[in-house]
């Protein structure tokens, strides 16, 4: 428990900075129905200054790095890494 509480109080005074480079980010395509309207790659978009490469990838937040949707988030990665 105290782990997940440094994490949480970590979270909340985190503030990203300006990244010079350009950022690539996974999202999952399901999400809650609370966040459906929120995509977290554009939160990052202001701070890429060279812009951002969104993907969404199958499953849920957790699931998208487990069989079967890793396969899909893996063979984007593996793309990027070898560019």
């Amino acid at each position: 428990f105290e782990r997940i509480k440094k994490y949480c109080q970590a979270l909340l005074i985190y503030r990203p900075q300006p990244y010079s480079g350009k950022i690539v980010f996974f999202q999952a395509q399901q999400r809650a129905t609370q966040l459906q309207h929120i995509s977290a790659g554009m939160t990052w978009k202001g701070l890429a200054q060279e812009g951002i490469d969104l993907h969404e990838v199958s499953g849920h937040h957790l699931s998208m790095i487990m069989q079967p949707h890793v396969i899909e988030l893996s063979a984007l990665l593996r793309g990027y890494l070898t560019k």
